[in-house]
């Protein structure tokens, strides 16, 4: 079971113009982002096109559907969930109990 998804958070725009401008000059890569509050994954291909509905803004990369603002890096670049990513990854491991207590 996944974890809960976060709500949507609307993005800055110089993040949309540059995945407007990677999506006009066809250009293909990885995107590593959040599916859920817990977990990390990365799409890989042509970065193709934009949607909007109800439940925020997606970027479609290869057969993958990103919800932008989960996006944490896109082709190297810093997205808008880096500094999330970046206090997820430095948690203290010596304070979860791995039966030393």
């Amino acid at each position: 079971m996944r974890a809960k998804q976060l709500p949507y958070s609307p993005v800055e725009e110089d993040f949309e113009i540059l995945l407007t401008h990677l999506i006009d000059e066809k250009r293909s890569g990885v995107v590593n982002y959040f599916v859920d509050t817990e977990s990390l994954e990365d799409a890989r291909g042509l970065i193709s096109s934009f949607e909007k509905n109800s439940d925020g803004r997606f970027l479609f990369v290869g057969s993958s559907r990103i919800r932008i603002d989960q996006i944490v890096t896109v082709l190297g670049k810093p997205g808008p969930a880096y500094d999330r990513y970046n206090h997820f990854s430095n948690v203290c491991f010596s304070c979860f109990d791995e039966g030393q207590f």
